[in-house]
């Protein structure tokens, strides 16, 4: 009995030619077996199709959502402009004009703007102390710290504010770390020295005197 008898007797529901007959790679179709050739063109024409309606497709149906992040960065970017900005203009004010009411009040529009720009917390630190309102110099000396904390000269700032108020101990703290972060800056080993010698300590002054001397000369031969 030949094998295409046995397995009908065997599964008589399952349509046997379907089983035995080879299968054409390529597919089939009505007309017969498809073209190999155009149908791997026809594929590519579909690739590129959708590839160059894609973006334009994306764009334009995520369109509310990318003028959003659009909007956000341009937000994110204004604040910090804005702040240099005021900084610039208030420091021309206070430090070339000596206005100290529109420096203020430029300072703050900075500040304002980003609250976590550093040179605006400390030049409006240094304004107040010019004005001696050192409470409030103090706040925006240690507000410049807490947000740039290697920042040498607020708290070089800070130790002459001490040095006003005669608390030698913070004086001599804050100008100690100004020099750790600026070994370079002549004045905060000067200033350091004038702490030593109101303190009694004559011979640390004396050998601070003359690291400041030093950093001075050096200074005025570059």
């Amino acid at each position: 009995m030949k094998l295409r008898e046995k397995l009908k007797e065997i599964i008589p529901k399952i349509n046997l030619e379907n089983i035995i007959e080879d299968h054409d790679p390529y597919g089939s179709d009505k007309d017969g077996p498809c073209d190999a050739e155009d149908n791997i063109k026809d594929n590519t024409e579909g690739i590129e199709e959708k590839t160059n309606h894609g973006v334009l497709g994306f764009l334009g149906k995520h369109r509310i959502a990318i003028a959003i992040i659009a909007l956000f960065f341009l937000k994110c970017s204004y604040g910090p402009v804005q702040a240099y900005i005021h900084t610039t203009k208030a420091t021309k004010l206070h430090l070339q004009q000596r206005d100290y009411p529109h420096a203020e009040a430029e300072y703050k529009k900075a500040i304002g703007f980003d609250p976590q720009i550093h040179s605006a917390h400390n030049n409006l630190g240094l304004l107040y102390y010019e004005q001696g309102k050192l409470d409030l110099a103090e706040m925006e000396y240690k507000g410049e710290i807490a947000l740039n904390p290697k920042c040498s000269m607020a708290y070089f700032n800070l130790g002459l504010l001490y040095i006003g108020l005669k608390d030698y101990k913070r004086a001599e703290q804050n100008l100690k770390i100004s020099s750790s972060l600026n070994p370079d800056y002549a004045p905060a080993q000067s200033y350091l020295s004038n702490v030593y010698s109101l303190t009694g300590r004559t011979d640390d002054a004396g050998m601070q005197f003359s690291i400041a001397k030093k950093l001075e000369g050096g200074a005025k031969q570059r």
